[in-house]
């Protein structure tokens, strides 16, 4: 005899909790939250000071040195982004194979997501950092740094192009770690010295020899690979694919256990808006609404924490 099976009424309660509980876990996934801090935000704008490093420690003769630090600040305005879907009320009452919720849950990946989208723009536009020059420039000089150069290039060893070999992408993220690790602060000392993590990040095309660089202790020329001597001495590096980058033969390589991070994520939240069943909207259209809305913004952080090279 046939069995009858019948389905559980979809309400929008049931909708919400699975919108942020997928919410949840892809905010954990996102790599907007490895090379970016995040703030929270009430105002149409904020306003971050940089302050210079801390003085070094010098031998204690006659009074105590006080030093002034440097202060540059970067502004950051806030904007609105929101999307939405409708249900008709007899869909909802009678989705059996999950479709409605398989939507809502897109609908939490791309929320969470967003900033990548956002940041990405950064990462292609180049623009101003704090210091008043293109944020990956050869040119940049704070203080008594002396010249940082985190944008790296043919003249600087990089090869093999759109389709590197293991051994090639190997020698390329070294030399990436090593210019980033050589860079210093605004009182000439090293900035990086005790950098221990960081992610790269590639193209769909780079991220595979990114990957097998990273993880392999042989190179693809049968030679000892020197960044698994790195992964012994405690440095790790996070191999991330982006989509969105446009350029085959570039790679970014951003160090992500600072204080700090080379970018900057401000957001009020995620705002959820719902017109359910008994709203005047579905009285007059039979059809419901769940929709969302993420406000706030992104800027530069510290370029001194990244590097952009690109491959020939």
């Amino acid at each position: 005899m046939p069995v009858t099976t019948t389905a559980t009424p979809l309400t929008l309660r049931n909708v919400r909790g699975e919108y942020f509980l997928a919410l949840n876990q892809q905010l954990g996934a996102s790599w907007s939250r490895m090379i970016a801090s995040v703030f929270p935000t009430d105002q149409p704008q904020e306003q971050y000071p940089w302050l210079g490093a801390s003085p070094n420690l010098r031998k204690w003769e006659g009074e105590r040195t006080v030093r002034e630090l440097r202060s540059d600040t970067i502004t950051i305005v806030n904007d609105d982004y929101e999307t939405g879907v409708e249900f008709r009320l007899p869909d909802l009452r009678r989705d059996k194979t999950g479709q409605m919720v398989a939507r809502v849950r897109d609908m939490a990946t791309r929320v969470a997501m967003f900033p990548e989208r956002l940041l990405t723009d950064l990462l292609l536009a180049n623009g101003n950092a704090y210091d008043g020059v293109a944020f990956f420039a050869d040119t940049h000089a704070v203080g008594s740094s002396g010249t940082i150069d985190n944008n790296m290039g043919t003249g600087d060893g990089m090869a093999g192009g759109a389709t590197p070999t293991t051994a090639q992408m190997s020698a390329n993220i070294l030399l990436a770690i090593t210019r980033l690790m050589g860079f210093r602060d605004d009182q000439g000392e090293p900035l990086n010295e005790a950098a221990r993590q960081f992610a790269l990040m590639a193209p769909p095309n780079l991220w595979g020899p990114s990957v097998a660089a990273i993880q392999s202790d042989f190179t693809s020329a049968s030679a000892s690979n020197p960044l698994a001597e790195l992964r012994s001495q405690g440095v790790q590096v996070v191999p991330m694919v982006n989509a969105r980058l446009t350029a085959t033969n570039t790679f970014y390589i951003f160090r992500t256990d600072a204080g700090i991070r080379p970018f900057l994520v401000q957001e009020e939240g995620v705002m959820p808006v719902e017109l359910g069943p008994d709203s005047e909207r579905a009285a007059m259209t039979n059809r419901a609404y769940f929709g969302h809305g993420w406000r706030g913004g992104v800027g530069y952080g510290r370029f001194e924490l990244a590097v952009r090279a690109a491959t020939s």
